[in-house]
Formats: structure tokens, sequence, C-alpha cells
């Protein structure tokens, strides 16, 4: 469950994000409940385009910016940009495919591309979580969405072998809670 103040921080953001005209969508914990179960989280990710985090820092967002962070109330909000590898597909990242809570949310494709680049054991833990809901065809539909990006043919590479390394990993956890059920 996505705390209501957590709600009401990105909703803030959103709105002044969007009145600044500067494109974005949401990703970490707001996306991943998307997905999968809702998790608790307690601040909220945006992904922005590299190109405005000066505009971010010299506009007032709701509170005092450091770096790439500002306070919504008492929730941190965390502006994101794309991993280097990932700069020629920033304008299809940034374009929502879903919209939740009111929130532009980032693909499926993006959430997954994102967090098997981060690969820290909680993106890793996210990503199982997300695709033990996802169907064998829709994986497959993101799959063949990484394949097709314009990407360094070597993150595509690893970001498939670890994606499918994962959905291995969701499948067998949810074979599991079948028979336990």
């Amino acid at each position: 469950m996505v705390p209501p103040e957590v709600l009401a921080a990105a909703h803030a953001t959103h709105a002044k994000l969007h009145s600044l005209n500067i494109p974005h969508v949401f990703v970490g914990g707001l996306a991943v409940g998307v997905y999968a179960q809702p998790r608790m989280t307690s601040d909220v990710d945006v992904l922005v385009p590299r190109a405005t985090l000066e505009q971010l820092g010299d506009v007032s967002l709701g509170g005092v910016i450091e770096g790439r962070t500002w306070q919504e109330g008492p929730i941190a909000i965390d502006a994101i940009t794309v991993h280097d590898a990932l700069r020629p597909i920033e304008g299809d990242l940034l374009v929502a495919r879903e919209v939740h809570f009111d929130l532009p949310i980032i693909r499926l494709e993006g959430l997954l591309l994102l967090k098997a680049i981060d690969g820290r054991m909680k993106d890793e833990a996210d990503i199982v979580e997300v695709l033990k809901r996802q169907t064998e065809a829709r994986y497959q539909d993101a799959r063949r969405w990484i394949r097709g990006a314009v990407l360094p043919r070597r993150v595509k590479e690893d970001v498939i072998e670890t994606l499918d390394s994962l959905y291995a990993i969701a499948q067998a956890e949810k074979a599991r809670a079948g028979r336990a059920s």
C-alpha cells in the first residue's frame, strides 16, 4: 500500500513538473506497485531528462533542493536521470504508457531495464515481484522491446540475461506458492 502522504507528494511533484513542461514518469516503489503487489515506499522517484537537472536546481519545487533531491512536505523526492548507456532511448522511457493514481508511470519495459541496470539486490527483488505478475506473453513483449531498443549490444545482452534469470526465479516462486495453497 502506498501511504497517502507519498501519493500526495507525488501528485504535487507531478503538478509542478507538468507546469514547468518537464517530461517525467514515476519509477521506483510507485511503479513497482503498479506492476506488482504494492510495496511500502517512503519516497518518490521520478525520472526526468538529464538536460532538466539545472532547471530543477533553479526552481523552487517546494523545499530545499540538494542535487537531485528535494522535500515535498515530509517526503523525499528523488529526480533520477537515465544511465549513460540508456541515453539513446531517454525519450522513449519518458513517455508514460501507464497512468495509475492519476500519475504518469514508466512503461513496464523501462522499469525492468532501469532496475536490471542498477542491479542492486532491492532492484532484483522488485524485478522478481513484477515478473511474478506478468504473463509469459507480456514478458516476451518486454524482452522484444528491450532487444529492439537502440542500445549498445552488450547492455542489451546483459539486461536480457539478468531478466531471464530473474524470470526463472519468479516462475519458480510462483509455482511454489501455487503448490503451498
